[in-house]
């Protein structure tokens, strides 16, 4: 989800309640975009699996190459 579609959101929920960008409510914000299928935490989900992927490619390098250099 990007950042247009919680503009969207956000410009939809002030024309609903009546107020001014200011005064909505962020937590309400963000519980329907959690609603409609959006992470806030969708970056650190990214960079832990990539963390994981690195290690897990170190390792099978680390663990050819003690292959190749062994008898």
């Amino acid at each position: 989800m990007g950042y247009i579609q919680a503009a969207g959101l956000a410009a939809a929920l002030c024309v609903q309640k009546g107020e001014e960008p200011r005064q909505l409510d962020a937590k309400e914000l963000q519980r329907e975009l959690i609603a409609m299928g959006a992470s806030p935490y969708r970056a650190q989900e990214r960079k832990r699996r990539e963390e994981v992927y690195a290690r897990e490619r170190v390792r099978e390098f680390v663990a050819r190459r003690g292959e190749l250099i062994t008898p």
